[in-house]
């Protein structure tokens, strides 16, 4: 995975070591592994996150790439990109799926203008808190509105993952809702989600519980 910084002037490259996935969600958690040095050094900065999805009406302002283009020789690698925000308002949220085919997870529509390569892209509310990764969009037709669909974060709570943590054992699973309540990461909201699993400790259901 290739890393932009410094307003594109400069860069890191990261191995992805693990990756996690489940049939609740459309996203996927990564373990990335440093190549550099410079990397190892690297100090992440944690977004503000909001599990909770936007209502209908609330204003979304989201980012993302627009036909990234990338050339790679035997000295150096350089990239194009082509930046993209974008404004609307939440048209419908969806709390199981949108359908059994296209978009059969939780996720919101928006009326913002989302360009292709802009999926996984971030979406945040007013507040500046992160609320949603970009996963489709549908072009207008003359005279409509935008018609664009975002993959809401609670459901990535029942993700069980296995990294390790201090004062945890290893290679133990769990599910990604510990790293919220043990403030590992900083995502509000994380109180409401509902977590169902079997005899075996495997997450069968995933929900909001009811204000």
């Amino acid at each position: 995975m290739f890393q932009i910084l410094n307003n594109g002037k400069s860069g890191l490259i990261w191995n992805v070591t693990r990756l996690w996935s489940y049939n609740y969600t459309d996203i996927a958690a990564l373990r990335l592994s440093p190549t550099t040095q410079e990397a190892l050094d690297y100090k992440w900065r944690l977004p503000r996150i909001d599990l909770i999805p936007p209502k209908i009406g609330e204003r979304v302002s989201c980012f993302g790439y627009r036909k990234p283009q990338i050339t790679k020789t035997d000295e150096q690698i350089e990239w194009q990109v082509d930046s993209r925000t974008s404004i609307g308002e939440v048209k419908e949220v969806h709390g199981q799926q949108r359908d059994n085919c296209r978009l059969n997870f939780p996720c919101f529509q928006t009326n913002a203008r989302y360009d292709g390569a802009m999926s996984g892209g971030p979406v945040f509310k007013d507040s500046g808190k992160l609320c949603g990764i970009i996963c489709s969009n549908l072009p207008p037709s003359a005279g409509e509105e935008q018609v664009s669909y975002v993959t809401s974060l609670w459901p990535l709570m029942g993700l069980k993952i296995d990294i390790d943590r201090k004062g945890h054992p290893k290679g133990i699973r769990y599910p990604m809702l510990e790293l919220a309540r043990d403030k590992f990461i900083h995502a509000e909201g994380w109180e409401q989600i509902l977590l169902v699993p079997d005899q075996s400790g495997n997450i069968v259901k995933v929900g909001l519980k009811k204000a």
